[in-house]
C-alpha cells in the first residue's frame, strides 16, 4: 500500500501573510478600544461586557492579535490564532444580536450580522490559507 506523506502548502503565501496580518490589526485595534480610559465605563450595547469585565476582553483580543501577527514568522500559529480570532468574532456577533433580540438596541442586528459574516470569512480563508495537499513520495 503507497503512503502519502502530507505537507502544508500555501498557494498564495502573500495573501495568506495578507489575511494574518489583517486580522491581527483587527484584534488589536478592537482589543486597544477596550482597553481602560481616562472618561470612566463606556456603557455597551452587548452582553459581553456582562459575560467579563472589558479589560479581560482588551487582554484576550490583543493576545490574538499579536498571536496572529507572529503567524506570518511562525506558521503553526497561524490555524490557533485565527481560530481565537473567529471564535471571539462569533461570540462578538452573538453578543449582539441577543442585544437586539432582547434589549432595546434596535441597530444591533447590523452590526452582529457584519460580524457574522466576517466571522464566516474569517473561518473559510483559515481553511484554504492551511490547506494541506499530498507531497510525492519521497519528499517531506
Amino acid at each position: 500500500m503507497r503512503e502519502i506523506s502530507w505537507r502544508t502548502r500555501p498557494q498564495h503565501r502573500k495573501l495568506r501573510i495578507a489575511v494574518l496580518l489583517t486580522a491581527a490589526w483587527c484584534s488589536l485595534l478592537r482589543g486597544i478600544a477596550y482597553l481602560p480610559s481616562t472618561d470612566g465605563n463606556p456603557i455597551y450595547l452587548t452582553y459581553v461586557d456582562w459575560w467579563l469585565p472589558m479589560h479581560a476582553w482588551a487582554v484576550l483580543w490583543i493576545t490574538g492579535g499579536i498571536a496572529l501577527a507572529g503567524a506570518p514568522v511562525y506558521p503553526r500559529l497561524a490555524v490557533p490564532a485565527m481560530s481565537v480570532f473567529v471564535g471571539m468574532t462569533t461570540l462578538w456577533s452573538v453578543s449582539y444580536l441577543m442585544s437586539w433580540i432582547f434589549l432595546d438596541s434596535p441597530s444591533s442586528w447590523l452590526t452582529g450580522s457584519t460580524l457574522a459574516g466576517m466571522a464566516v470569512f474569517a473561518a473559510i480563508l483559515t481553511a484554504l490559507i492551511e490547506r494541506r495537499v499530498p507531497s510525492p513520495e519521497g519528499t517531506e
